[in-house]
This record gives C-alpha cells, structure tokens and sequence, in this order.
C-alpha cells in the first residue's frame, strides 16, 4: 500500500511540476529559433546594405571621374594634345594644372584612394598620374595596369583587379592595391580609347567592414563580376572549402548550405550596377550557440526538477502515510473504547489538526451535550423576555387614550392637548407595533404628518410643510421611520435657528428607483460640518449627534444594500437637503 501511494503521489506532483517546465521549454527553443532566423535574415540584410552603400561611395567616384574626362570634349581634347606633345604651351600647361589639381584634389581628399591615373591611346605610352602628374610608362614603376586596359578594353567597360605596387622604386615590400578600371570615350566614338584607373587600398574598406556589428566567425564578402573576392572584413578558414561563386547564382537571398558537415546560413545581394555581390556567410554553430546552451540547460532544470521532485515525493509520501496510520489508531482506539493518545499540543499540518478533531471530539462529547442543554434553556428565557416586552406598548397606549378622555372631560371639548395626545398615541402604535415589517409609503406619510402636526402646535406654526408626490406611488414599501428622523433634523438644525421656514417633502419615481427629498431653506450646514457628517455615516460606531440620521442611513443599507443609504447636500443660509434613492426592483 505504501509503495502504491508513493507512486501516486509521484504522478501527481511531478506531473504539474515538470509539464509547464518542458512545455515552456519545448516552446521557447521554437519561438528562440524562429526569431533567431529571423532577425538574422534582418540583420544580414541591414550590414550588406550598409556594405553595398560604403562600396558604391567608392565606385561613384570613378564614375564622376569619368563623365568628367568623357563627356567634356574640350577637356578630353586638351588632355590628349598634352599626353601626346613632348612639349607644351603656356596655355597647356595652365590646362594640364586645372586637371592635375582636379585628380589630386579628389585623391587627397578620399583616404581609400591610393592614386588615380588617366591613359589615352593618342598619348603613346604617357599617361597621367596623380602621384607625379604628366608621367611616361617606361620611366614608371607601376605599369601593370597597362597590359590589363589592352586585355579588357574589348570586353569590358568597368573592370577590376587585386594588384601589387612598390609605393617607391626602392621599397622592398609591395602594397597591396585594388585597380579599378572605367573605359573612356573620346565624344563622337563608339569604342574607347582611354581608360580611367582608381587603385585603392583594400585595407581602409576591409577596416569598415571589420568595424560592422558582425556575429562570432561571421564572414562579409564583396565579389566583383568575376566572382573575385575584392573586399572582406576577416579570412575565416572555412572559406578554403566554399565555393563562392555558387552563391550568386541562388535564387533566393537567403539560405542554408553544408560544408565539411557544418550548415551555413549564407545572405546574397546584388548590384546592377557593376555586377558585383554583396554575400553573408554565418556558421550556425556561432548563431544558435545560445539556443544550443537553453536546450542544455532546459535538460539540466529537467533532470534536477526530477530529482529533487522524487526525493520530496519520498519524503513528504512517508510522513503522510505515518499520519494517516496515527489517524486509524485514534479511530479504532475510540471504537474498542480503549486508553486515547495524548491530544498534541498544536497542530503541525492537516494531520494533526484531524486528530485533535478527533480526540476532541470524543473528549468533549458530554460536555457538548451539556452546552446544548444550556443554549436550550436560554432560548427559553429570551423567548419569555420577548413576550413580556410586549405587555409595555400596550400599557403606553392605555394610558395614553386614558388621558384623552380625561383632558375631554376637563375642558369640555377637543383642544390642542387632545389632538397632540391623539397624534402621540399613532405615533407609538405606529413606531412600536411590528417593528420588522415594511410600510407602504402611505402609512409613512400618515405617521409623518402626525409628528408634523405635534411640533406645529409646539412651535406655533414656525414652520411651513409641502408635499409633493404621485398617489400612485402611495403603495410602495419601504422600511418604516423613514421620513420622521430627516424632518426632525430639519426642524431642530435648520429652521428653529434662524426664526421660521419651509419644509419641502419630495415623492419622485426615477426609472428603476424611488427618490426621496427633505429640503429645508434653513441656516444650512458648513462646509466642515458637513464633511463630519458625512464621514459619520461612512463611519461603523454610532456619533453622539444626529443619531436619527445615522440609524435611517444604516437601516437603508441594511435593508437595500451597502450602496443605498441617504446623501445630505447644504449650503450655508441657503438650506439642506437630504436624498434617500429606494430600489423598486
């Protein structure tokens, strides 16, 4: 049995533990790795945009050279006469000046431009360089270019080559350069005979594309036409095994490719510009690393949450089943009639609690029965004292009817004495006889204007009542002594001060309520005051002051719930009202 519980409660305490565990899990690798590809498909897209933009800076400027020295006809006149004179004028030279300091002033001012130079055919074998100005190939020492412009010119227009230079004729180590090549038309000809030659320092572009937001092992490529790598932020050594150039023939901008048994995540663009391509190469052992590492602690959080939940199952299983052994005892114990255990002191869990129930119980059983009999007795008693209360009211109107007749004898005829004990003798009847039954609001105006006519005669007409109500709504009911305690509160607190005023009394039907008024052109309240008051009917002790008020308010919220009860609006030597709002529902 022991084992049977254990494994049960194995079920249902792992159970809840370890689901939500594995579903979150489960649930948040695919959401990681959706928004994983996701945001690198992003990403990729935004760095080989950005590398597109820095790059195409660089290939503007050989087309804004070469509109310049291909389209200006007297430019591209002046330059040849010079490239082919083997001496110039006063004006040529002004000329070959304005063009040097055009070229030069475009190669000082672009850090990546490492020369620039300008070669017509017309000019034989010089050329000019921005280096050294009017130059001639066989007194110069990069010259390489030379051949290319003769290799290419028939096939292409914009070409480009990875090259090496001496910067100067005794240098030992060469400088690697990037040519970059535009095919010049003189005005008029259908095929070019010069060539335009940017040569640029590969190291400042691959600077920028080291310096971009990349992942770990991330690899950024710019290949020109000839799928020839031209630029590059970092020679990973996965490179050696790719063949590149099938990259750009892919259809889609994204994808996934194996290499050496490791995938790839590769992103592409293309330039129609020059033909050149933009390529993104991600290993997915960098990109999802951190997935790899939630997966392995998930598994982690697993094996530990059964472990833990195993070992607590054991436990709390085990000192369960003691208990529910202790429980049986007690029960068999009080069936045989033998000796109980001690009651615990406290109760620990819910274990203990059910055997101090139980002893308790069974301890306490004749001195239940003895309470039973003492609240039978006591019912008895305050059954007596409800009957005897009700010889009082009796006696109060006997001897009120008794005094009528009495003063209608001494004075021969009915007087204001007889009519104020008529009116009291209602009141009492009314007050005292079925103190829990509901009144229609005829009778609570009939007992109204009983207490009205008493403090009339009292006060010699000092004040002036008005009514105002349907006779249909004569037959709701409502608690009784509702009305009475808010007149008095007028006549006591708000007319008897100043000398005189009026009473208006207020019967509205309002949609699914009963609204009613007391208003009083009296002294009025002040401001203070009437924050007090308002805060004694929210208050639960009763106040020593305007007890009449208070009882009404909270009869009300008794009878119709805490959010009825009455609302008292004053304003200083203007009046006060208090509103009552009875639900007919």
């Amino acid at each position: 049995m022991a084992r049977k519980y254990f494994l049960k409660n194995l079920v249902f305490f792992l159970l809840p533990l370890l689901a939500p565990l594995l579903i979150l899990g489960v649930f948040a690798l695919a959401l990681l790795q959706g928004n994983i590809k996701s945001n690198l498909e992003k990403s990729n897209l935004n760095l080989l945009t950005q590398t597109k933009a820095n790059v195409d800076l660089i290939l503007n400027e050989i087309d804004s050279l070469g509109l310049y020295f291909d389209k200006d006809p007297k430019i591209v006149k002046r330059l040849k006469d010079i490239l082919s004179k083997k001496s110039l004028s006063l004006e040529e030279l002004d000329s070959l000046d304005f063009i040097k300091n055009t070229i030069e002033t475009t190669a000082n001012s672009k850090p990546y431009l490492y020369s620039i130079y300008i070669y017509f055919e017309r000019g034989g074998r010089n050329f000019f360089s921005s280096t050294q100005g009017l130059s001639n190939l066989d007194r110069f020492d990069d010259t390489s270019w030379y051949p290319d412009y003769f290799a290419m010119k028939a096939r292409h227009n914009f070409w480009c080559k990875k090259r090496l230079i001496k910067q100067y004729p005794l240098d030992t180590k060469d400088t690697a350069i990037i040519s970059i090549a535009k095919k010049l038309y003189s005005p008029g000809s259908l095929s070019g005979d010069g060539v335009l030659v940017l040569n640029i320092l590969p190291g400042y572009v691959n600077h920028i594309l080291k310096n971009l937001a990349v992942l770990k092992d991330q690899t950024i490529l710019v290949l020109d036409e000839t799928d020839e790598i031209v630029f590059q932020n970092a020679a990973q050594p996965y490179l050696a095994n790719m063949n590149i150039s099938r990259f750009k023939q892919s259809p889609q901008a994204f994808f996934s490719i194996v290499s050496d048994r490791k995938r790839y995540s590769i992103s592409v663009i293309h330039s129609d510009r020059h033909g050149w391509s933009y390529i993104s190469i991600v290993p997915n052992q960098s990109l999802y690393q951190p997935l790899s590492a939630l997966v392995a602690f998930t598994v982690f959080l697993l094996i530990l949450s059964l472990m833990l939940g195993t070992a607590l199952t054991y436990s709390i299983t085990r000192k369960k089943y003691r208990q529910l052994e202790r429980v049986l005892k007690v029960i068999d114990a009080a069936k045989s009639g033998s000796p109980l255990p001690p009651l615990p002191e406290r109760a620990h869990d819910e274990y203990d609690y059910i055997i101090q129930s139980l002893l308790t119980t069974f301890i306490e059983q004749n001195y239940l029965k003895i309470q039973l009999s003492e609240r039978k007795y006591k019912l008895q008693a305050s059954e007596f004292k409800a009957l005897q209360s009700q010889i009082n009211p009796h006696f109060l109107y006997n001897t009120l009817h008794t005094i009528y007749w009495e003063v209608l004898n001494l004075t021969g005829q009915p007087n204001k004495a007889n009519q104020m004990i008529a009116n009291l003798t209602d009141i009492l009847e009314y007050s005292l006889s079925r103190p829990n039954d509901r009144v229609t609001l005829a009778e609570e105006i009939k007992n109204a204007r009983s207490y009205i006519e008493i403090q009339q005669i009292r006060y010699q007409n000092l004040f002036e009542v008005i009514w105002e109500y349907d006779e249909a709504d004569l037959q709701i009911k409502t608690v009784k002594l509702l009305l009475q305690p808010l007149i008095e509160n007028s006549i006591y607190h708000g007319i008897k001060e100043q000398g005189g005023g009026v009473i208006k009394i207020k019967l509205k039907h309002c949609k699914a309520c009963l609204k009613i008024s007391v208003i009083d052109n009296g002294i009025g309240i002040s401001k203070a005051k009437l924050q007090e008051i308002r805060k004694q009917l929210g208050a639960a002790a009763e106040p020593s002051q305007h007890i009449g008020v208070y009882n009404t308010h909270k009869r009300l919220q008794i009878y119709y719930g805490s959010d009825s009860g009455l609302r008292v609006i004053s304003k200083p030597n203007f009046g006060t009202a208090v509103i009552i709002k009875i639900p007919l529902a």
